[in-house]
């Protein structure tokens, strides 16, 4: 159990900027996750560590595979559930995304970090190009947590639907909370990267439309 904390402490550092997204970063994620999952192949929650390790060196399908691992354990965690639905998401698996992340909401409707369920649909709806709901749902986890990563793709789905005054507040919410956050850096510092191109590329353009800097 204090391996598997010791991997959660260090995911959350990334997550916060506290250590760069780079490959010594993975290295230590996969070194954290095979000790823990060494230790403990019975525990759901290794399995969970090992697919944020794969997650962050940007092999998704084996974290899939490893989400699919710790559900086979305990089919009703809602922590990988709601992972397995970020993978989807990020991989333009929308509908199947936003399916997950409703299971997980419903399994655990009490949990204080269902925002982050709710920022994988609104990430999910953006991969579809359906900014409407994009926008919907990211705006109001922005607003109501100053969630950084929500108010990114809140000022992308805006500029997506063209609405220009809403995209410029967006991006002043980001650089309120991120004052040198620049296009260039959103990924992977803020959001991890969509596993399509088009859908990256997409992401970057309307951030420059809504006018976060390049």
């Amino acid at each position: 159990m204090a391996h598997r904390v010791r991997g959660l402490v260090f995911f959350n550092r990334l997550w916060w900027g506290e250590i760069p997204h780079d490959a010594a970063s993975v290295a230590q994620a996969l070194q954290l996750a095979r000790t823990a999952l060494r230790l403990a192949p019975g525990d759901e929650y290794a399995h969970y560590l090992m697919a944020l390790a794969h997650a962050e060196g940007g092999q998704l399908e084996d974290a899939i595979a490893e989400c699919e691992r710790g559900l086979e354990i305990n089919p009703n965690c809602s922590l990988i559930l709601g992972e397995l639905g970020n993978y989807f998401a990020l991989l333009g698996r929308s509908q199947e995304a936003i399916e997950m992340c409703c299971l997980t909401l419903r399994l655990n409707p009490s949990d204080p970090s269902s925002f982050w369920h709710h920022f994988t649909i609104a990430t999910a709806h953006f991969a579809a190009a359906d900014y409407e709901a994009a926008l919907r749902e990211s705006q109001k986890i922005a607003r109501a947590r100053a969630h950084l990563q929500s108010a990114v793709i809140w000022a992308a789905a805006a500029a997506g639907l063209s609405k220009s005054e809403e995209a410029r507040t967006a991006v002043a919410y980001c650089l309120a909370q991120r004052p040198d956050l620049y296009v260039g850096k959103v990924v992977p510092d803020v959001l991890p990267r969509f596993a399509r191109e088009e859908d990256h590329q997409r992401l970057l353009t309307l951030l420059r439309q809504a006018g976060l800097p390049a």
